[in-house]
């Protein structure tokens, strides 16, 4: 795809994941019309995205899913997800968390829960989106396959 081919207006841009690089550039140029629940995930397999938005999110994020996989700075834990294979590097704090207790799991769950929440009932109503992903892969199918999984759930079918 060639950039031309994306010149257009939306009405929103949401991230796909990947890092957080998408995310941080959106906000910067002020094009994120609310926090995505992938904004701040790192997914490195399009593949576990596809199986996220193709199940609307179910079990994302539960805390039966969780694992500290280490202490990244003197402030924040890496949190892996282990049913999607994603990792949190942004929500569960040193000063409130103790491994393998997530005291904080509540509101980061709640967190996501609204995020995914918003994003589904807003994306039927949008005219016209693009979604952002840093992606490593050269992969067609796997983007294919994210877009039926996308125009599923625009149109409301399972």
């Amino acid at each position: 795809m060639r950039i031309a081919d994306l010149k257009g207006t939306y009405d929103a841009i949401f991230s796909l994941g990947d890092l957080c690089l998408a995310s941080m550039q959106l906000e910067k140029f002020d094009l994120r019309p609310y926090a995505g629940p992938l904004d701040w995930m790192a997914s490195y397999n399009l593949a576990d995205v596809n199986r996220l938005l193709g199940n609307h999110f179910a079990n994302f994020m539960n805390y039966e899913n969780l694992v500290v996989e280490k202490r990244v700075s003197d402030q924040l834990y890496l949190v892996r997800e282990t049913y999607y294979d994603m990792l949190s590097n942004h929500d569960f704090f040193t000063h409130n968390n103790f491994p393998p207790y997530l005291a904080a799991y509540p509101e980061v769950k709640a967190k996501y829960v609204a995020c995914s929440g918003s994003w589904k009932k807003w994306l039927p109503q949008t005219a016209s989106f693009l979604y952002a992903r840093k992606d490593r892969s050269s992969m067609p199918r796997s983007f294919r396959r994210c877009c039926q999984a996308l125009s599923r759930m625009i149109s409301g079918c399972c």
